[in-house]
């Protein structure tokens, strides 16, 4: 068991949203069975300039932030939505795998929304980058080769993100909802690294393979080794701000990839959280969101790790 983690959700109080409720274990197809649904749908807006390959921080933000998990629904068809809403106003947003099918935690292609907004009560709206996921496998889908410039309009209520991605295509621009509910009460606690320090299993991103372990130290610093692609990452995970929510910023240097991974040698940021994978575990999950900038051709990675060798952190 994350001691760490452990001790600091006994500082909160009530009780796991429905969207944990109905969920156990790490598949995330599993995850969101029976917790989908529509989102709602603002007007079409302008399509947004060409991404400059930077987040600008917005002046002032208030609404609710945290992790949501729920569906994105793009051509009539639900695939599994995981994002991260921090509460300076930037996102991550991972789509990837039919929701409800059993190889969601592998899906044959995926992608990552990264994007920056200002909010006003509880809707927000911005803009940022679609940039695809497991480009290296066979079979790569959208986006590997063009990213796609997109801007959205978000609502917030207590428990629950909805509205819509517009994403510039060669086509038009397409529409994907969001249907999200917030995942866990875990987001509110302090990113103290002694929450996050520990072992962990990698099995979503493209270059795991079935053997990935990922250690966090007690300063902050990560590794891992994929014996699958011979990716090794070395970074540090730092609290977010003041540290005052669960969320980290995240620097990984990503290299030693076999030929068939070698895209993934490459400098990665973003965003990081922690929670349990389920209302009635006790487990630590720990999700990295990150891609590359200032590339000719960006790459988005993202992680879902969960705790392992729990006695030695005892």
């Amino acid at each position: 068991m994350n001691n760490g983690l452990t001790k600091y959700r006994k500082a909160a109080s009530g009780r796991l949203p429905a969207s944990a409720q109905c969920t156990a274990g790490l598949l995330l197809a599993q995850l969101l069975m029976g917790c989908g649904g529509q989102g709602t749908a603002p007007p079409p807006d302008p399509p947004p300039p060409a991404w400059s390959g930077k987040m600008e921080p917005p002046s002032s933000v208030a609404f609710n932030h945290g992790r949501f998990v729920g569906t994105v629904q793009v051509g009539g068809v639900s695939y599994v939505g995981d994002a991260i809403v921090t509460p300076d106003g930037q996102v991550r947003l991972y789509v990837g795998g039919t929701a409800g099918a059993a190889d969601a935690l592998h899906p044959d292609t995926s992608a990552q929304f990264i994007g920056a907004f200002n909010a006003s009560g509880n809707a927000a709206g911005g803009k940022g980058i679609v940039i695809a996921e497991r480009c290296s496998e066979a079979g790569p889908g959208r986006f590997c080769n063009d990213p796609a410039a997109a801007d959205f309009s978000i609502g917030f209520s207590a428990q629950r993100l909805t509205g819509e991605l517009r994403v510039v295509t060669s086509l038009g621009v397409e529409p994907w909802r969001l249907d999200l509910e917030r995942w866990s009460i875990d987001d509110v606690l302090p990113a103290a690294l002694a929450v996050s320090g520990g072992l962990y299993y990698e099995r979503l991103a493209e270059f795991a393979g079935d053997a990935t372990l990922l250690s966090i130290d007690a300063a902050g610093q990560l590794f891992f080794q994929s014996p699958s692609s011979g990716c090794t990452g070395a970074g540090m995970l730092s609290p977010r701000l003041d540290g005052q929510f669960l969320v980290y910023d995240v620097r990984v240097t990503v290299g030693s990839c076999d030929e068939a991974h070698a895209s993934l040698n490459a400098e990665f940021s973003g965003l990081a959280s922690i929670s349990a994978s389920s209302a009635v575990t006790q487990d630590a999950v720990l999700s990295l969101w990150l891609s590359t900038h200032g590339t000719q051709r960006p790459v988005a990675v993202t992680m879902q790790a969960s705790e392992q060798a729990i006695a030695a952190r005892q």
